[in-house]
């Protein structure tokens, strides 16, 4: 305990191990709810589940018990992506075409849905600002979808160029994508992309 409180001080990441430790609580999915992505607010977190259909656990943080949870429908499977704002949890599916989900926080319902058209299939990472949410999709090249929260229809597209392919999130959350992805020389070349201008931020607007 007293390396953990050093830690803490020091603002070091912890373990998993320490940090139910430090708080003393832990949440136990039920058999079957494997796998998650996590995003959170004041009180709760939600956890989006690699199952079939998809899961998304509210789960109280005082407690660490399942507050509510929401289940998607037939061919709605698997979360690998979530992000949040004041009143939605928005999870991006790993489906085909992708879809990313509007989920009421009160309620734990549907509130809206997002369906990507042809060839833009599996959402493994999103973002999200006042007015949109960003859906980065596992696709070659890779795209980044700009979606209306209040509509949930798409508001614009960037597509990336000739070995740019794949996105995903790099652990400050900005949507990120791989360059030349089998190619082991530029492996670790990875691209930015802003949000406003849905560009590189190196200049080369779509």
């Amino acid at each position: 305990l007293t390396n953990i409180k050093k830690a803490v001080a020091a603002g070091q990441p912890l373990t998993i191990e320490q940090m139910i430790a430090l708080v003393g609580y832990a949440w136990t999915g039920e058999a079957g709810d494997e796998y998650c992505c996590l995003t959170q607010d004041a009180d709760y977190v939600y956890a989006g589940l690699y199952t079939t259909p998809v899961k998304v656990i509210k789960i109280d943080k005082s407690t660490m018990t399942t507050s509510a949870a929401w289940t998607g429908e037939a061919g709605e499977n698997d979360c690998p992506a979530l992000t949040q704002d004041a009143d939605y949890v928005y999870a991006g599916l790993h489906t085909t075409p992708a879809k990313v989900i509007k989920i009421a926080k009160s309620t734990m319902t549907t509130s809206a849905a997002w369906t990507g058209e042809a060839g833009e299939n599996n959402c493994p990472c999103l973002a999200q600002d006042a007015d949109y949410v960003y859906a980065g999709l596992y696709t070659t090249p890779a795209k980044v979808i700009r979606i209306d929260k209040s509509t949930m229809t798409t508001s614009a597209t960037w597509t990336g160029e000739a070995g740019e392919e794949y996105c995903r999130t790099d652990p400050g959350r900005r949507l990120c994508l791989r360059r030349a992805w089998y190619q082991p020389s530029q492996s670790d070349q990875d691209s930015q992309v802003d949000h406003d201008h849905l560009s590189h931020l190196d200049g080369r607007s779509r």
